[in-house]
């Protein structure tokens, strides 16, 4: 019980070790068994000890600041995955305004948007479904895939509304421009 270690630190023995030795700071280290290495496994027990560590009162004028591996890298993937829920439809509708402007139609807009759309899904499932942890790196995958995805997608009407001007054919002209 996190209470009771924290109860039991006040003692002279552990100045200088875990309090300081004006007794200001107190550092309580909890080692994790190396089978939680995967953020998936990681973050539900870094949050429970989160939660009982908050549920000690601390005394007035004093801090509690959590940090550590385990920690930072619970906080960083669970702020990228928020960030990735809000950013991506913002970052689509953006793209889709701005593509839509670009070439004058929101249908046009649509198709680059809506290929890219079908990939992040399949990618997402694919990932989900092959039980691929989520950690710092795979958590880009649905905004890169979008971002770059939508990009590719510009230059390929682009190109295609350069070769369709040629000879009003859109067989050809799709051919040509793949």
């Amino acid at each position: 019980n996190a209470k009771q270690v924290l109860e039991n630190i006040q003692g002279e023995p552990y100045k200088g070790l875990l309090l300081s030795e004006d007794g200001h700071t107190t550092l309580l280290q909890i080692r994790l068994p190396k089978e939680l290495e995967k953020t998936a496994v990681l973050a539900p027990m870094v949050h429970k000890i989160e939660d009982q560590i908050k549920e000690i009162p601390i005394p007035d004028g004093m801090e509690l600041h959590i940090t550590g591996v385990p920690h930072v890298r619970t906080e960083v993937v669970d702020m990228m995955l928020n960030d990735n829920i809000c950013f991506a439809p913002t970052l689509a509708l953006l793209f889709l305004g701005t593509i839509s402007l670009l070439f004058g139609s929101p249908k046009i807009g649509l198709a680059p948007l809506g290929g890219v759309g079908i990939a992040v899904v399949w990618a997402l499932g694919a990932l989900l479904a092959l039980d691929v942890e989520f950690n710092v790196l795979s958590i880009l995958v649905p905004l890169l895939a979008l971002i770059i995805g939508v990009a590719d997608g510009i230059h390929v009407v682009s190109r295609y509304r350069e070769e369709i001007a040629i000879d009003h054919s859109p067989e050809l002209s799709m051919g040509r421009t793949l």
